[in-house]
């Protein structure tokens, strides 16, 4: 079996092509092909002009080999231009005259990520996404205190946020970055897993941190695919990831629920925030059924005393409660400001052995789909919304 990486190049600048040539031919891991691109590797195009074209042909092979590595050589640096070839698809944009070292590099991280992906004995990883009915469940809090419980155990556990610009699992959790998810998409190009364990902020307990893209420079880079670059090599790194999508969704929210294992919807036990629960899970459903059976429900500042019971709820939503935490905002304010944990500071509090019976569930094997028939009794839920309506 050939297991040499295939290179397609078509590059006419004389002075890119001989380092290219050079670059790859003094590499045994590499093998030169001389057919159509999408038989490769890596197709490495210079583009000189038409790049409406040249836009065209390259969407082309991608619709053909998904998994192709695209490089272009151009003397175009205007940055619109350059995005539009990133959103294509393109792993790498390099300007003439090409330089030699930041060549050498892309290709050398292709290299290590294509046989890290090709031979590695894949462990599996849980991905759960956390999604806020509305702004102030509590939604990522939630996410901070699951993703340290996890941790807790000793399984690798990163938790990113997409709540961006806004998102501040890192301030909660009083780690200070010095990169954010920023920088790895605008360095997508040279992705790996030694890079995204640079970026990614370390807590004192060992779990790893992506804060959100903050730059308004940075958000046009993160498109669907370069966001997806990066769950997937997160996925060969760590055991668990959580997720912090905040209240809302768009397209790489989506991605990232596609390939989640739980859909998480934070609420309150009131009307508005469980209107739009209710709505979600509509929306959810609608988008793709197979998004029932992953969804769970997760009721926070829950009050076991109150008339709005769990089955008033889960009734209302037509799927179980699948968690509750109790309502402690003075525990939950006071670590938030300070930066210090649940668990060390209030170990024996309700709120504390919520998080730890969440995590508890989420780690071991899941279970069946939880969804209901719609009901038909009037609960006390349905009655208030009525009377509403």
């Amino acid at each position: 079996m050939d297991n040499k990486m295939k290179v397609c190049i078509e590059v006419e600048d004389a002075a890119a092509s001989r380092i290219i040539y050079d670059s790859i031919s003094s590499r045994s891991e590499f093998s030169l092909i001389t057919t159509f691109p999408y038989y490769a590797d890596i197709y490495i195009i210079e583009v000189v002009d038409d790049f409406g074209n040249a836009l065209i042909k390259i969407r082309n092979f991608l619709d053909i080999n998904p998994a192709l590595e695209i490089l272009v050589i151009s003397t175009e640096a205007n940055h619109s231009r350059i995005l539009e070839f990133v959103n294509t698809g393109v792993r790498g944009y390099f300007l003439l005259p090409l330089s030699i070292n930041k060549f050498e590099a892309s290709i050398e991280t292709f290299a290590k990520r294509y046989y890290k992906e090709r031979y590695r004995n894949d462990v599996h990883c849980r991905t759960i996404s956390f999604l806020g009915a509305k702004g102030g469940t509590g939604n990522t809090s939630i996410c901070v205190n699951t993703a340290l419980s996890i941790q807790t155990n000793n399984d690798p556990t990163l938790l990113m946020d997409l709540h961006q610009p806004h998102g501040d699992a890192h301030v909660i959790l009083d780690v200070d970055p010095m990169h954010t998810m920023g920088y790895l998409v605008r360095e997508v190009h040279r992705l790996d897993a030694s890079l995204l364990t640079d970026v990614a902020a370390k807590h004192k307990t060992g779990l790893n941190v992506l804060p959100p893209i903050s730059h308004h420079n940075e958000i046009p880079l993160a498109s669907v695919e370069a966001m997806s670059s990066i769950l997937e090599v997160a996925k060969s790194i760590y055991q668990y990831i959580v997720i912090d999508h905040g209240s809302g969704l768009n397209e790489i929210d989506l991605a990232y629920l596609n390939t989640s294992e739980y859909i998480a919807i934070t609420c309150q036990p009131d009307i508005l925030s469980l209107r739009n629960a209710k709505l979600y899970v509509g929306f959810l459903r609608d988008y793709n059924e197979n998004f029932m059976s992953k969804i769970r429900i997760i009721v926070n500042r829950f009050d076991s005393t109150s008339k709005l019971t769990i089955e008033d709820i889960s009734k209302f939503l037509a799927i179980d409660v699948f968690h509750t935490i109790p309502n402690d905002y003075k525990r939950i304010s006071s670590c938030c400001h300070s930066g210090a944990l649940l668990h060390e500071n209030h170990p024996d509090a309700k709120i504390t052995k919520s998080f730890s019976d969440l995590s508890s569930k989420i780690t071991r094997k899941q279970d069946s789909n939880n969804v209901k028939q719609q009901p038909k009794p009037r609960s006390f839920l349905r009655n208030l919304f009525q009377s509403r309506g």
